[in-house]
């Protein structure tokens, strides 16, 4: 039973600031600190060792200021996994300090602090600024490249060339392979407007040989597709982008290739055929095939048969093998920094097996090797913490914890709980108080070790912009939502020409996906503005990039969250009235060197949102 109404006693979290070495190994000795009221007694770190619950006593460290006592002790741990919590006796009670704060009884596993011994992270992705980029859709760097008119057919299409000014086809019209032949020299080219944003990481959409725009339906995952310009330009994509000091991470989906893989065709043909079976390919067993060449797909899309991990040689081609797709690109000449996987949680799940778990923790062994600074990024839109056990992915397209509650926050119904997927329908609005207990949740749900590796968007080539629809397209709606994003713990990503108010529509995936507006006559110079001022405030701000989070006022007009490390806090403000509101709101948790008083005083205009960088300043 938590007791969080009750003014804490003691100020922890799974930190930097508090774990030191913040990634141990097993066996290795590190430190615990944490922050206990002067008037707490026997203050204990307990854990469970072995099986048995283990008492480890706090020792005070210096003198005590502000009425807070520096506490810690040192510790090593020969498990993987450690789960722990303190206890401490005021008077003649005792009681706890969990994940979920101050207890009168012990927590449970699922609210203990936790520690992974052995994990190491991708530690420059706390500190990056991401840029996610649709290849097809952001800029044309070699017109010879591009897909021509009627140059293949596809799915009962034909492929179609379309003007940079137009608006996207609908599926039922391009069919998805309507493209603007957008492509990887456009990417290079664009390096200067990447510094003057301030981004320092890339995440591109899949650039693999396929036959449609989003290639998803890799027919070849060895190579980059020649309409983008080929393993060379990814060459010098790569190349160019490190001399700039911004990395890259691609995009790629192993749970399923394009119908026009190879593999598939040549297998699907002997099988049809009726083929003698030492006349069936070696790639018909990375595939769900019945005899007749029928074959399990991915959400029965017909053009993504699902791949078959019960085959090694698979696994081989895929990440296993010295030559592996996954190893290949993560080595010179390409030397990207990370993965992002498609459908993460789907791969290797299906009617008749369940290899994910397997699939993860091999992938992830493979792409360590090559490069233990490998970003191993995955696809969910629900809970990442299964995953994040310091075996599997080091982080999470955050949907979760950023997408979903600050979309319902401003009045747009769960993509889940709709009728239908577009448009998306309308809701109440979640309250500033709501929201503060889902932001959170879903912090406490990811293990600390994993916080600063999350991918925290709020839009993406798979959902409606937000400032695309109009139920809370507002400067003030947009403001709040992104200072959020950039207040919450992991590495910010804003999708290409949000920056800009780029144009879209919320009634399909295609009204995301609307070709990059250069024209910088049109663009909307105050959100632009508005974006720099964030992104430069967060590369500038240890606070931003590696604080402790947490919300320190909530009510019904007013939020207040603050990001924290032992030395500086920064707090983010924002107003949802249109009238001038005073705060006055107390910070007496916070520990005593980031602050100078007890209580923080200040006033925000209407609608304002406001980062303070420095709560001394």
């Amino acid at each position: 039973m938590s007791t969080e109404h009750v003014s804490p006693k003691v100020i922890f979290d799974t930190h930097r600031g508090f774990v030191s070495p913040f990634y141990p190994a097993r066996h290795e000795e590190f430190e615990i600190t944490a922050f206990a009221k002067e008037d707490v007694s026997e203050f204990k770190l307990q854990m469970m060792i072995q099986g048995s619950m283990k008492n480890v006593d706090m020792i005070p460290r210096g003198d005590a200021s502000r009425g807070w006592q520096r506490y810690s002790c040192s510790i090593s741990y020969p498990e993987q996994h450690m789960r722990f919590h303190f206890a401490f006796r005021l008077g003649e009670q005792d009681l706890y300090f969990a994940a979920d704060g101050q207890r009168l009884s012990p927590p449970d596993d699922g609210r203990s602090f936790q520690l992974f011994m052995d994990y190491r992270p991708a530690e420059w992705v706390g500190d990056s600024v991401f840029y996610q980029i649709f290849p097809d859709r952001f800029k044309n760097g070699n017109p010879d490249l591009g897909v021509r008119d009627g140059e293949y057919s596809f799915d009962g299409g034909t492929s179609q060339e379309v003007a940079w000014d137009s608006i996207p086809l609908e599926w039922d019209e391009g069919r998805c392979i309507d493209f603007y032949n957008g492509d990887l020299e456009g990417i290079r080219q664009s390096i200067p407007y990447f510094q003057e944003l301030g981004i320092t990481a890339l995440y591109l959409n899949p650039i693999f040989h396929s036959r449609t725009h989003h290639k998803y339906d890799a027919v070849d995952f060895f190579h980059v597709d020649p309409h983008l310009g080929g393993d060379k330009a990814l060459e010098d994509l790569s190349r160019d982008l490190h001399e700039a000091g911004i990395r890259l991470v691609l995009d790629i989906s192993i749970n399923h290739t394009g119908s026009g893989h190879p593999w598939f065709t040549e297998a699907r043909k002997a099988l049809e055929s009726g083929a003698s079976e030492k006349d069936v390919p070696e790639s018909a067993e990375y595939y769900y095939f019945d005899s007749d060449g029928s074959y399990l797909a991915w959400y029965d899309v017909p053009t993504l048969p699902q791949l078959n991990y019960s085959s090694e040689k698979l696994r081989n081609q895929i990440w296993a093998g010295k030559d592996s797709v996954l190893r290949k690109f993560l080595r010179p000449p390409y030397s990207i920094d990370g993965w992002r996987f498609d459908v993460a949680a789907q791969t290797g799940k299906n009617r008749h097996h369940d290899f994910a778990d397997e699939i993860w923790r091999e992938t992830r062994k493979a792409i360590k090797e090559e490069n233990p600074q490998a970003y191993i990024l995955a696809e969910h839109w629900d809970d990442p913490s299964p995953w994040l056990k310091g075996d599997q992915w080091d982080g999470s397209m955050n949907y979760f914890g950023v997408s979903r509650p600050v979309r319902a926050w401003l009045g747009e119904r769960d993509r889940y709980l709709s009728k239908e997927e577009y448009p998306p329908e309308r809701c109440r609005p979640t309250g500033n108080r709501q929201l503060a207990d889902i932001l959170t949740e879903a912090h406490r749900a990811v293990p600390g070790q994993f916080r600063e590796s999350q991918f925290n968007l709020l839009d993406s080539h798979d959902i409606s912009r937000l400032h695309t629809n109009d139920n809370h397209n507002s400067p003030a709606n947009i403001r709040a939502a992104v200072t959020l994003q950039f207040m919450l713990p992991g590495a910010p990503v804003i999708y290409y020409g949000d920056e800009i108010g780029l144009q879209g529509h919320v009634n399909s995936h295609e009204g995301a996906r609307y070709p990059m507006n250069w024209d910088r006559e049109s663009w909307d110079t105050g959100t632009l503005s508005f974006y720099r001022d964030l992104i430069a405030l967060r590369r500038s701000s240890d606070a931003l990039k590696h604080g402790i989070f947490k919300i320190l006022h909530s009510d019904i007009h007013i939020l207040v969250i603050a990001r924290y490390t032992m030395d500086t806090c920064a707090l983010g403000l924002i107003n949802r009235s249109s009238e001038k509101q005073d705060i006055s709101i107390p910070i007496d948790s916070l520990p005593p060197g980031v602050r100078e008083s007890d209580i923080f005083t200040t006033s925000l205009q209407g609608l304002e949102s406001r980062i303070i960088p420095n709560l001394k300043a």
